[in-house]
């Protein structure tokens, strides 16, 4: 299904959108956004909140925040006390919590419980997951940091971790709408998703099945990135950015 022609929605996978706010300034042609974001500032909050007909906010907490794994991002209660001062200025189906990446051990199954419950109180009704991928700069930023390869030395998890995975949020689907990009439980939905331009009064808007960029992506054609390419990663430090260190390039 390809994206109307001229429709063009935002998000801002190159970084964090509340440490780079390149994107402000590029809201005006576009049907709706995305953001994502580990730390919910009062100042980010507060520039959601002068513009917030367009915007949707993907709240990432891992509940790995001030540990080795997220060494300065924000830890779990800063996130969820911050989340109810989000919460007042977008309604429910605009802020979504991004569990996201879970670490499918028993130990990350764990924390990404804790972080089901402390939201269980809030106005979160969208929940977003994926399972971390381990690259192999990751991997080795994990044994630097004395911590055990979630995965044995394999990128992928195991099937029973996947199964693991599912058991969790299954377990949750009567108090939140579970979503995720490409992991099992049919719970597949893009970054940007039909439902997000149901949710911005964009009912009509068909983006849900637009062409792939990547195997098992399914984001509009038409998505747009909305900040611009740093040459290094953000300040949060986690150990399975994507990005790779300066010297592993």
């Amino acid at each position: 299904m390809a994206c109307p022609s001229g429709v063009r929605v935002g998000i801002t996978e190159l970084g964090d959108a509340a440490l780079s706010y390149d994107w402000v300034d590029r809201l005006d042609d576009l049907a709706f956004a995305v953001l994502i974001t580990k730390r919910l500032s009062n100042r980010f909050i507060a520039e959601v909140a002068a513009r917030p007909g367009k915007l949707i906010v993907h709240v990432t907490c891992t509940g790995f925040g001030g540990t080795a794994v997220e060494p300065r991002v924000r830890p779990l209660a800063w996130t969820r006390a911050q989340f109810d001062r989000l919460a007042a200025v977008l309604p429910p189906d605009r802020t979504v919590l991004r569990i996201d990446p879970v670490i499918p051990t028993q130990k990350g199954l764990g924390v990404a419980r804790a972080v089901l419950d402390a939201f269980a109180d809030s106005a979160v009704t969208r929940v977003r997951f994926s399972l971390i991928d381990m690259y192999r700069h990751a991997a080795d930023r994990f044994q630097a940091a004395g911590l055990p390869h979630p995965y044995g030395g394999s990128f992928n998890p195991s099937a029973e971790m996947r199964r693991a995975a599912t058991r969790l949020f299954a377990a949750y689907g009567t108090r939140y709408r579970i979503e995720s990009c490409a992991e099992p439980g049919g719970w597949q939905a893009g970054c940007i998703s039909s439902r997000d331009a149901a949710a911005c009064g964009l009912p009509d808007l068909p983006l849900g099945e637009c062409a792939s960029r990547r195997k098992g992506c399914m984001c509009p054609t038409a998505k747009t990135e909305l900040l611009r390419r740093a040459p290094e990663p953000c300040a949060h430090g986690c150990l399975y950015c994507y990005w790779k260190d300066r010297q592993a390039r």
